[in-house]
C-alpha cells in the first residue's frame, strides 16, 4: 500500500515560519503559487530558504504573514527593471549577482591595416554590423614577416630564407613551373627523392648554392677537387669520398689538371719476370738471394751473338757472348765439354761464375769449398769468395 508523506505546509502566500518554533531537521513548505519555497532551520536556529528562486518585480517576503525578513543566500530574480538582474541576499542587503560595470557606449568603430583588409558599417552608433573583406593583393605573393629579420608582416614573394627544411616526399602531385622556382640553396633538400614527373625542365643555374646530399642524387661535397682526385664510393659512410690513386710497385703517376698519367717507373725492381712466347709456352726468371748480400747489375750485349754462343760476364756486370769459356773444351749446341786437367792449385781466375773440373779434390762435398791433395774427381765454380762443388 502506497504511504503518503506530508510536510509542515501553509498555502499563505509570503508565509514564513517561525524559526523559534519550527525545530531542526523538519522542513516546511509553502505552495502558493506567488511566492513558494522550502525552509529548515540550522543548528543554531537561523532560517534557510533552500529554493525555488524568486521571480518577481518586489523583494521576496516584503509583505510577512510569517516570519519577517528574508534568508541569508537567498536568490531573487529582480524584474522591475529594464533589465532583469539576479541577485542574492547577504544577510543584510540585495547584492546583485552580476554588478553593471557601469559607462556607456555611443560608438564602436572597427580598424584593420588597410593593405591588407577593407572594412565596410564602421563605426556602428546605434545598431549595425562591422564587416571586414581581405584586400586585393599582387598574385604569387605571402603574408609573411620580413625577410632575414623580425618585423610586421606584409605581402610579398617568397624568398629562400622562408622555404624550411623540407622533403621532397611532400610534394607528392603536380609540376611546377620553372618560373614558380626562386634561386634556391641546395641544402635546402635534406631527404626524400623527386619523382621524375614533378620535376620540370629546369635551368641548373635555379641551385645556386648549397650542396646536394648523396641521399638525394648529390656527391655531398662542396670544395674543390685537387688535381687528379676522383670520387669513390664509400659504402661504410653511404657517401662518396675524394681520393687520389696510390702508384703500385713500379708504376709512377702524375697528376695533372683534369688528367692523370699512369706510366711505367723510370727505374722498375722486380723480383721475377714471366715470358710467355704467345703461344702458351712460359719462361719464369727469379732473382735468388745473392750471396755475399750485395746488389750488382749486369748489361746486356747490344747485339746478338753468333750460333752456340753463351752469355758471360767480365766480372764487372758487362754479358757479351763467348763460343769458348774458361775450364771448358768446347761449346756446342748439345753439350759442354769440361777441361780435366785442372788441380785445385791450377785452378783458373778468380773470376765470379767461372766452371772447372779438378782430378785432386779431397772428399768433395756438394756447397763446400773444394780442398786439393786427393784423388776425387769434382766439378767446382767460383762463387766471388771460394771455388766451390757442385758436382761429385
Amino acid at each position: 500500500m502506497a504511504t503518503t508523506i506530508q510536510l509542515l505546509r501553509s498555502d499563505v502566500a509570503q508565509q514564513r515560519p517561525d524559526p523559534g518554533v519550527l525545530r531542526n531537521a523538519i522542513p516546511m513548505v509553502n505552495i502558493h503559487e506567488d511566492e513558494p519555497g522550502l525552509y529548515f532551520t540550522d543548528r543554531l536556529g537561523d532560517l534557510f530558504k533552500v529554493g525555488p528562486v524568486a521571480v518577481s518585480d518586489f523583494t521576496p517576503n516584503s509583505t510577512p504573514q510569517g516570519h519577517q525578513g528574508n534568508s541569508k543566500g537567498e536568490l531573487w530574480f529582480d524584474t522591475s527593471g529594464a533589465s532583469h538582474v539576479l541577485k542574492v541576499y547577504d544577510g543584510s542587503l540585495w547584492e546583485d549577482c552580476f554588478p553593471d560595470p557601469g559607462g556607456t557606449v555611443t560608438s564602436v568603430a572597427l580598424t584593420l591595416p588597410a593593405s591588407v583588409f577593407s572594412v565596410t558599417g564602421s563605426p556602428v552608433t546605434t545598431s549595425g554590423t562591422l564587416t571586414a573583406t581581405f584586400s586585393s593583393q599582387t598574385q604569387n605573393t605571402v603574408f609573411v614577416a620580413p625577410d632575414g629579420s623580425n618585423g610586421t608582416p606584409t605581402f610579398r614573394a617568397l624568398s629562400q630564407a622562408d622555404i624550411p627544411d623540407l622533403s621532397a616526399t611532400k610534394i607528392t602531385t603536380g609540376q611546377f613551373a620553372t618560373g614558380r622556382i626562386p634561386d634556391l640553396d641546395a641544402s635546402k633538400i635534406t631527404s626524400g627523392a623527386l619523382s621524375s614527373a614533378l620535376i620540370p625542365n629546369l635551368d641548373a643555374s635555379k641551385i645556386s648554392t648549397g650542396t646536394l646530399l648523396y641521399s638525394v642524387g648529390g656527391t655531398g661535397i662542396s670544395s674543390v677537387p685537387l688535381d687528379g682526385e676522383l670520387l669513390i664510393g664509400n659504402s661504410a659512410l653511404a657517401t662518396w669520398s675524394k681520393a687520389t690513386l696510390n702508384a703500385g710497385l713500379n708504376v709512377a703517376l702524375t697528376n695533372a689538371g683534369g688528367s692523370i698519367t699512369i706510366a711505367t717507373d723510370a727505374d722498375p725492381t722486380f723480383t721475377s719476370l714471366l715470358l710467355d712466347d704467345g703461344g702458351g709456352e712460359t719462361l719464369t726468371l727469379t732473382v735468388r738471394n745473392i750471396s755475399p748480400a750485395s746488389s750488382y747489375s749486369l748489361s746486356f750485349p747490344p747485339a746478338d751473338g753468333p750460333n752456340n754462343a753463351v752469355l758471360a760476364t767480365n766480372g764487372a756486370g758487362q754479358l757479351s757472348f763467348e763460343t769458348s769459356i774458361v775450364g771448358f773444351d768446347t761449346v756446342s749446341a748439345d753439350t759442354l765439354i769440361v777441361n780435366n786437367a785442372y788441380t785445385v792449385a791450377t785452378l783458373p781466375g778468380p773470376n765470379p761464375g767461372q766452371i772447372a773440373r779438378v782430378t785432386d779434390a779431397t772428399a768433395p762435398s756438394i756447397g763446400s769449398a773444394v780442398v786439393g791433395g786427393g784423388a776425387a774427381v769434382a766439378l767446382c765454380w767460383y762463387n766471388g769468395t771460394a771455388w766451390t762443388v757442385i758436382g761429385v
